[in-house]
């Protein structure tokens, strides 16, 4: 025989809430909210956010039929439980209790995680999640699933994919508009494990999104390690004009590289040192020289890669001029009947100087120009 005890006790004079729910669930906060029963409490309601299942000996008195709730914490799960108050302070309903929830990282569209500020490889797990998305290149499903996404910028390469997965999942990639994207990159169920590559050819940045979904119902999810690479397009340096400059005209002069990918440029080297640049376009920079300019190669870099030119810029040295005297010690120089000196040279980088601007003037061409004839200096 077995024995029990009955403890009778007498009815609440009203009924519980109903249709418990939670919404805008966040890692720290939550809105919660009931359907009035009929007839509607005399006094309100109390509600308790806890970790466990069993209905507390109390709550938090509140006379709508909602709230938000903050303080929680992500991965833990929490119970909601709601009774009414039909007289106060005195009289309650029976409490009713929300089966368990819990905020999960990446568990809707609002929630995605940002691939680009994590590091790969990373472990997930679709255990708890909730089913927020069907794929249809599977014929649909009501597996749990996990959001991802990632800025890919105009020309750069993603290339994404499962290393590990512990259970038959489904994968959909997708760009453009609203999450998880209205542009197909790659559906598919088998196999698992594959890498899809994308190339962002659409001259603009796009959100790449990645969905981790289950095969077929939601007896399916597990754990999975995903894995991605962001290359940036290759930078190519094709050429450069001019070709070389004179080391007395170096400083401002203009050089422009021709060549492939230059938008995003963030510095350009000659001969390893940082030399003022402007990007004219994604195949133009122009290159100001200094005073201090050597000869070099070229080297352009931006924020994950570089390139540099295959030839170097060279800087002709200026050649020496020699002085011109006049013969045996005297104080004077015959000139001829033009009264003027001019002193051709094969060099085009020499610089013709008057070392008595009193006596003569030397033009840029070599030309020397002497003061008059019996002036005194």
């Amino acid at each position: 025989t077995e024995d029990y005890t009955f403890t009778v006790v007498a009815p609440p004079t009203c009924l519980a809430p109903t249709a418990l729910t939670i919404s805008n669930l966040t890692a720290a906060t939550a809105d919660i909210s009931w359907t009035v029963p009929s007839p509607v409490p005399g006094v309100g309601y109390e509600y308790a956010v806890t970790t466990s299942s069993v209905a507390p000996a109390s709550g938090t008195a509140i006379a709508t039929t909602g709230t938000s709730v903050s303080g929680l914490t992500a991965g833990t799960t929490y119970y909601l439980h709601v009774r009414s108050e039909c007289t106060a302070g005195s009289d309650y309903s029976f409490w009713t209790t929300r089966a368990s929830f819990k905020y999960i990282a990446g568990d809707n569209c609002s929630s995605a995680i940002n691939l680009g500020v994590l590091t790969s490889p990373l472990n997930g797990d679709t255990t708890g999640a909730a089913n927020d998305y069907s794929i249809d290149c599977a014929f649909g499903n009501t597996s749990p699933d996990l959001f991802y996404y990632i800025d890919v910028p105009a020309d750069f390469t993603l290339v994404i994919g499962q290393t590990v997965n512990g259970y038959d999942s489904e994968n959909y990639v997708g760009y453009g508009g609203a999450c998880p994207g209205t542009t197909q990159i790659a559906c598919y169920d088998d196999a698992d494990i594959q890498n899809t590559t994308w190339t962002n050819t659409t001259g603009s940045t796009q959100r790449v999104y990645w969905v981790q979904d289950g095969y077929f119902n939601e007896t399916q999810f597990g754990t999975f390690t995903l894995a991605w690479t962001l290359t940036a397009p290759p930078i190519g340096i094709t050429s450069f004009a001019p070709l070389a400059a004179c080391a007395s005209e170096r400083n401002g002069t203009v050089v422009t590289l021709t060549g492939t990918n230059f938008t995003g440029v963030t510095s350009v080297e000659l001969a390893g040192v940082s030399t003022p640049f402007q990007v004219i376009s994604d195949t133009s920079i122009e290159v100001t020289l200094t005073a201090s300019s050597t000869g070099g190669t070229f080297a352009v870099y931006n924020a994950v890669t570089s390139a540099n030119s295959a030839t170097a810029f060279i800087v002709n040295t200026n050649p020496p001029v020699a002085d011109i005297y006049a013969p045996n010690g005297e104080t004077y120089l015959c000139l001829p009947n033009t009264n003027t000196l001019d002193l051709n040279s094969d060099s085009n980088v020499g610089t013709w100087t008057s070392s008595n601007l009193d006596a003569a003037t030397v033009s840029n061409i070599g030309i020397v120009s002497p003061v008059a004839e019996g002036s005194t200096v």
